[in-house]
């Protein structure tokens, strides 16, 4: 799969925030993956560029398609959030125009497979359900997971930063160890929430490549 590596079009020229854009993205995408029980091979993140290599079943084949559109968006939106600290993309940072633009740019990318499994899950349930009501849904969940998952999405994005490549099973360590860590945590002792809502952050060039 290829990525978009832009994050929302959101742009800086600062090596280290395009660093920290691009582990981000990456995090979430390996964190998406393991919580949709697919396998892992290998993360990275490094100036030339990131990947998250995993083993995707043909989206024919797989029974949760908002799962694994959720999966295909979560780089971007975490990037954006670990890049403003606060800023939540909604629906007109992530239009249908948008991914389908994006779709055409880079063709069996993010934007591209997004595009595909909520067009699949057209045909589920409710024949009267159209794209932009799954749409709706999608980010929705979307942006409940990348927070229920941040801590996770972290962790693996500080050892990216400090290794620039990881592979799988070290990646679900890793996970693991992050949510064994909050478990323990007190119940009564709420996290208070690094991201807020705010308000939008510039945007600027497109960087997609």
């Amino acid at each position: 799969m290829n990525h978009d590596e832009a994050p929302m079009d959101f742009y800086e020229e600062d090596e280290e925030t395009q660093l920290i854009s691009r582990c981000h993205h990456e995090a979430a995408h390996a964190v998406f993956a393991y919580h949709a029980g697919l396998e892992i091979f290998s993360v990275v993140a490094e100036e030339e560029g990131g990947r998250c290599d995993i083993n995707l079943p043909e989206y024919r084949e797989y029974s949760s398609p908002g799962e694994l559109a959720c999966f295909c968006l979560a780089g971007a939106y975490a990037a954006v959030l670990a890049t403003t600290l606060f800023y939540h993309p909604d629906s007109e940072d992530v239009s249908l125009e948008w991914l389908r633009e994006k779709a055409d740019k880079t063709p069996e990318g993010d934007a591209y497979w997004a595009l595909v499994y909520m067009e699949r899950m057209t045909s589920y349930g409710d024949p009267s359900d159209d794209i932009n009501e799954v749409h709706a849904s999608v980010l929705k969940t979307l942006a409940e997971s990348v927070e229920d998952r941040w801590l996770e999405i972290e962790a693996v994005a500080f050892a990216l930063m400090r290794r620039g490549r990881l592979d799988g099973q070290e990646v679900v360590e890793i996970i693991r160890a992050s949510a064994a860590g909050v478990t323990r945590r007190s119940s009564g002792a709420k996290r208070k929430r690094l991201l807020r809502r705010g308000t939008r952050p510039h945007l600027g060039a497109d960087r997609s490549r």
